[in-house]
């Protein structure tokens, strides 16, 4: 799966989601994740990326969107 690049396409999106899986970030655009982790989805790239913020660090980046299942009930 490769980083998005310049301007990628995306749906926008704004929901919570709880981290399935843990992630390393691999450079500083991206966002470290632990099994369990809710963060709030902004944007998801076509290319197999989600762009988001950590909900408990507060912290924002790219992380795998297939790493994270959507959380239906949220009060966003």
């Amino acid at each position: 799966m490769s980083e998005p690049t310049n301007e990628p396409r995306r749906q926008p999106e704004r929901h919570r989601a709880r981290a399935l899986y843990a992630y390393a970030r691999q450079n500083p655009t991206e966002l470290d994740m632990n099994v369990g982790d809710e963060v709030v989805v902004h944007e998801m790239s076509e290319q197999g990326w989600a762009w988001g913020q950590h909900v408990g660090s507060g912290e924002w980046g790219w992380f795998p969107s297939n790493y994270i299942g959507r959380i239906i009930s949220s009060n966003l």
